[in-house]
C-alpha cells in the first residue's frame, strides 16, 4: 500500500493529478475504489434487467467488489495470529 502511496505522490508532484474520495478529511485510493466498485456493481444489475450495456458481467464486477470492500474493511485490521485488533480513529484515541 506504501508503495502506491508514493506512485500516487510522484504522480501528483509531476503535475498529473489522480483524483480520490476522500473519508474523514483524508484522501484515500481504498474508499475510491469501493466507490468506483459499487457503481459498477450498480450499473451491472441495472444491465441485468434493461440491457443497457452489452457484455457487463455481473458477477465479475460482484468479485471485484468484493475484493475492493475487503481493502477496505480491512486496511484497519490487524493482529499478531491469536487476537484480533481493530485501529480505533484519532479522536477516540484522544479520549
Amino acid at each position: 500500500m506504501e508503495q502506491l502511496k508514493a506512485f500516487f505522490r510522484r504522480m501528483n508532484e509531476a503535475g498529473i493529478p489522480v483524483p480520490l474520495f476522500r473519508i474523514e478529511g483524508k484522501p484515500s485510493v481504498s474508499f475510491t475504489l469501493v466507490v468506483i466498485s459499487t457503481f459498477f456493481v450498480m450499473m451491472a444489475l441495472l444491465n441485468s434487467f434493461a440491457n443497457l450495456f452489452k457484455g457487463m458481467d455481473t458477477q465479475s464486477t460482484l468479485y471485484w467488489a468484493i475484493s475492493c470492500y475487503s481493502l477496505y474493511f480491512g486496511r484497519k485490521l490487524s493482529g499478531d495470529g491469536k487476537t484480533l485488533t481493530i485501529e480505533a480513529d484519532a479522536s477516540e484515541k484522544k479520549k
